[in-house]
């Protein structure tokens, strides 16, 4: 009978933890959206490049995949995928550009 109290109050801790993540990216996946709306505006008005925007956008989708976790394992998976593909690509090219 301790087990079944135990593994209730994980579960509890775990869904609190959900909770609170969910809230995070809910707070900053708006601001990773204003950092590619700064960046683009600085790219149209000739100030910069491209090459900013992709961690953000990475960023993006990965927030994205923890907000529907709980109901879509494998969107979740595949918008994991990409925000790791673009924010890793995002971070290649900062380096390549601070090299140069």
């Amino acid at each position: 009978m301790n087990d079944t109290s135990n593994n209730e109050t994980e579960t509890e801790k775990k869904a609190k933890q959900l909770r609170t993540i969910r809230k995070v990216w809910v707070i900053l996946i708006p601001i990773f959206t204003i950092v590619i709306l700064i960046n683009l505006y600085n790219w149209s008005q000739g100030k910069g490049n491209l090459s900013g925007t992709f961690s953000p956008l990475g960023m993006i989708f990965v927030g994205l995949a923890s907000l529907v976790e709980k109901r879509n394992k494998t969107l979740s998976y595949a918008l994991l995928a990409v925000g790791i593909i673009f924010a890793l690509t995002g971070l290649v090219l900062v380096i390549l550009n601070f090299r140069n």
